[in-house]
């Protein structure tokens, strides 16, 4: 165990993996598939030494082996390395999360034309969140999942502008600009739409990440499968000892219980605003 005291931190060239794939049978080149949870728990029981030595009151459990319980040890680690600035906790986080976020990330840029790499951003991610790891606060809706969420959403937003001012073509001549002036009161509108997307996404994404925590476990456990891993359907029947057709029952049963309680949350805030 070693402690970091200066910046910047290095992304782990080389995060420890069990060879999870992706649906084109393999991970995505340069970010972790799932996590080798026995290489997980053995660092869990060295952060754990490391911070009764320092006279932490923080313990972080031991992994069940099947990533049910991937927040709540991501959580503890973000506080140990808040606390400690550990770089081995700092790893581990990389190696338990890289994964989920870049298929996050990935599929926010599915389909664009813009050269935007899902890898680079999400190593960028991660160094935010050494950054900021200052402003970490856990609190029952406040875990590490929500919280690297919305720096990761924050980062595709700008990301995403800045790679349209660049994919700008050449201007308009003169003619044609008198010709193709906007309407005014158009243009304030889109604005308008386009600042109200952009002050509700972070509160979505967070409600998401909550919405994910309070499924019940086989619902959670099938969507991270799909999702957090991008395993096809078959891979995680057999993950789970069902059938496939169960596996597509608990998936969209999760997916419809978050947008429910996404759609919830956000009318009872417009209540309360409206009020």
């Amino acid at each position: 165990m070693h402690q970091d005291a200066n910046l910047p931190v290095k992304i782990p060239d080389k995060p420890r993996v069990s060879g999870g794939a992706g649906r084109s049978g393999r991970a995505a080149a340069g970010v972790p598939g799932a996590p080798d949870w026995d290489f997980v728990a053995r660092r869990v029981r060295e952060i754990n030494a490391m911070a009764a030595r320092l006279g932490l009151d923080l313990v972080i459990p031991a992994p069940s082996g099947d990533g049910r319980d991937r927040d709540q040890i991501s959580t503890m680690l973000m506080l140990v390395l808040k606390e400690t600035r550990d770089r081995d906790a700092f790893e581990l986080l990389y190696v338990m999360n890289a994964g989920l976020l870049h298929s996050f990330c990935a599929s926010r840029l599915r389909g664009g034309r813009l050269p935007i790499d899902a890898a680079d951003l999400i190593d960028e991610a991660f160094l935010r969140i050494y950054q900021k790891r200052g402003t970490f606060r856990q609190s029952e809706r406040a875990t590490f999942t929500g919280w690297s969420f919305v720096i990761v959403e924050n980062l595709i937003r700008r990301s995403l502008r800045r790679a349209r001012r660049r994919s700008v073509g050449p201007l308009l001549g003169a003619d044609a600009v008198v010709d193709l002036e906007p309407d005014p009161l158009a243009c304030a509108m889109q604005k308008e739409a386009r600042q109200a997307v952009a002050d509700t996404w972070p509160t979505i994404v967070r409600l998401c990440a909550a919405g994910l925590l309070r499924l019940p476990p086989r619902w959670r456990r099938a969507l991270e499968l799909r999702e957090g891993e991008d395993l096809p359907y078959e891979a995680i029947a057999a993950r789970m000892n069902v059938s496939r057709g169960h596996v597509g029952m608990l998936i969209r049963r999760a997916r419809r219980r978050i947008l429910d309680q996404v759609a919830g949350a956000l009318a009872l805030y417009r209540t309360v605003e409206n009020d």
